[in-house]
């Protein structure tokens, strides 16, 4: 009887540390930051894409991409106001034609170059060809700003 006692003891006493060790690798894991996802009776490593997901997701909801994006956007949208704000003010008050068509085409670069960068952050499916031809717009309105700026500074400089 007495044998039968202690071996019954022993059992509880194992179940209970057993339990105890499991209640450790629960705080363990809890402490990992959700590494591990319980999967019925057991806990299984969760996958790196998963993770990856976890990790970009937690960043205030909308991810590193989602804020550059939401950055952009306001950046260009700053850009586009000022400039048509800067353009009306040259077209209320238009008393030299020719030097502020000069000053309107090259006010009017920051915005264009603005979305130009926008457009390739977006990075929409089939956008590369869409892409290099902004590229390449972008390149011939940077000629054609340097030669109105070249132009407009001569101007200024010999109309004295």
């Amino acid at each position: 009887m007495n044998q039968k006692k202690k071996k019954k003891k022993e059992r509880k006493r194992k179940k209970k540390k057993k339990e105890e060790r499991r209640k450790k690798k629960e705080e363990r894991r809890s402490k990992q930051g959700n590494q591990y996802q319980k999967q019925g009776n057991h806990y299984q490593k969760q996958g790196l894409r998963e993770r990856e997901r976890e990790r970009e997701m937690s960043f205030f909801l909308f991810g590193a991409r989602g804020w550059t994006l939401i950055g952009a956007g306001l950046c260009t949208l700053t850009s586009l106001v000022t400039t048509a704000r800067l353009l009306m003010a040259h077209l209320r008050n238009w008393s030299v034609p020719k030097e502020q068509l000069a000053i309107a085409i090259i006010v009017a670069m920051p915005p264009f170059y603005a979305a130009v960068a926008l457009i390739g952050l977006i990075d929409a499916r089939g956008s590369a060809a869409f892409f290099s031809l902004l590229e390449a717009l972008k390149e011939c309105y940077e000629a054609l700003v340097g030669s109105f700026h070249s132009s407009l500074l001569l101007t200024s400089l010999f109309s004295v």
